[in-house]
């Protein structure tokens, strides 16, 4: 389903719909917040001037009965995802006020049916957590201010009233579908691409996942777990996403990020020399490059196998960087140490270097690459012949033996690398070509 949209999000209030619109527009985006549809008009009335990049609609549903709270959600849903957006959002009420599961329900239901082509069976993250506004989830219970909400002026509304501060069994009143929660300790300090996986795993048990959360880092978190699932493929999602705001202002700033950041560098230091070793260990360390192993003794025993689950897991790296790399690489080495190294035989040499070049071949063909940076000859020539190159075009000298220069035919025509040779430059050599490559100073 191609997006128009970047995010389209349902509020069940018009002061709730200001407010996301708010965040949204903070990030720079064009938002417009739409009053409920017009009815019968099946689409989102038409607009002068530029379209927006976010669109809010207001169902005017809180103080519905649940029924009929699920009906106008759907209705809703219909209007904006005709409009193909690339995140959809839920908004809730930041106190878990009005028809919380009925709404919920409808909204993904929706979003369902929007991605049953592709194979794909969309979940529900909910982050009723709003760190900001005082709001906080832990052990799956809203606290405002620290104190339950049940304890506080929300429990004895109106209009609204709301006994319970658990945000699963307040969902449940309406909602049968499976749930799980995510506490608060599998957030908290996690890396992305573990708490990612975790999400996943949950998402097999269950169709609503219910996260803690207490800080906006936690926030932050969530979001970039979401958004690195969502960027490789799980089809788990995309997720919709339910939360008084903050989660769905992350993940679109997440998306603008990723769609503004330069592609990774990948280093593969093919030469074992001290020296190589020195080289990538500091591209590693200063970059905070993340780094795989090649392990050449497993390579030659199970050539086929364990090419391809080292290509795989070089693509996973290089799709996980994320927006904390100001600049960012990956780096693939076949030694940890200078003992690590292995005498190998010419022929057996040959072939480790063909190896690392059809790696290339591979992640290069599953993910963009801002360049390479590749030691030892054989391993160039290797990475050259594996992207269907047989040309390059010497651009300049990074220093003395490391030269950048484009590939001049193929598939990949005019993808940058560095070619430098294992006792070449000193220990910055590499750092050097990284940033040469991603034309930072």
């Amino acid at each position: 389903m191609p997006s128009r949209l970047l995010a389209a999000v349902l509020a069940d209030d018009l002061t709730g719909a200001n407010a996301t619109g708010a965040l949204l527009s903070a990030l720079g985006l064009r938002v417009t917040v739409q009053m409920e549809p017009v009815p019968g008009a099946g689409t989102v009335p038409a607009r002068r001037g530029t379209p927006p990049e976010a669109l809010v609609l207001s169902t005017a549903s809180r103080l519905l009965p649940p029924e009929e709270a699920g009906q106008a959600v759907a209705r809703a849903a219909e209007t904006v995802l005709a409009e193909r957006p690339r995140l959809f959002g839920k908004r809730i009420d930041s106190t878990l006020r009005g028809n919380l599961g009925a709404e919920i329900d409808a909204a993904l239901k929706a979003w369902q049916e929007a991605w049953k082509g592709d194979g794909r069976r969309p979940r529900a993250l909910v982050a009723a957590a709003y760190p900001a506004a005082g709001r906080t989830v832990r052990g799956g219970r809203l606290y405002v201010h620290g104190r339950l909400l049940e304890e506080t002026e929300a429990a004895a509304g109106a209009s609204t009233p709301v006994g319970r501060s658990d945000v699963a069994g307040r969902i449940a009143e309406q909602c049968r579908r499976p749930l799980a929660v995510l506490e608060l300790e599998a957030i908290r300090g996690a890396r992305v691409e573990g708490l990612a996986r975790r999400l996943e795993r949950l998402a097999g048990e269950a169709e609503v996942l219910v996260a803690d959360a207490e800080s906006d880092e936690e926030i932050d978190l969530l979001a970039q777990a979401v958004h690195f699932l969502e960027e490789t493929g799980s089809d788990r999602g995309p997720f919709l996403l339910v939360d008084p705001g903050p989660v769905l202002a992350a993940r679109a700033r997440a998306a603008l990020e990723a769609g503004r950041r330069r592609p990774p560098v990948l280093v593969v230091a093919g030469s074992v020399a001290p020296l190589a070793l020195e080289q990538a260990e500091r591209v590693a360390r200063r970059l905070e490059a993340p780094v795989v192993h090649f392990d050449v003794a497993r390579f030659l025993g199970q050539p086929e196998e364990y090419g391809r689950r080292a290509a795989a897991a070089v693509g996973r790296a290089v799709r996980g960087v994320t927006r904390r790399h100001r600049l960012p690489a990956v780096v693939v080495r076949t030694a940890r140490r200078g003992e690590d190294r292995l005498d190998l035989a010419p022929e057996q040499a040959l072939r480790v270097a063909r190896g690392l070049g059809e790696l290339v071949g591979h992640v290069a063909s599953a993910a963009a690459l801002g360049g390479l940076v590749l030691t030892g000859g054989e391993v160039a020539a290797a990475a050259c012949r594996a992207l269907g190159a047989s040309r390059l075009e010497p651009v300049d000298a990074v220093e003395p033996l490391a030269v950048h220069a484009r590939l001049a035919d193929g598939p990949y025509r005019g993808l940058s690398l560095c070619t430098k040779g294992g006792l070449a430059g000193d220990g910055e050599s590499l750092v050097r070509c990284v940033r040469h490559l991603a034309g930072c100073p």
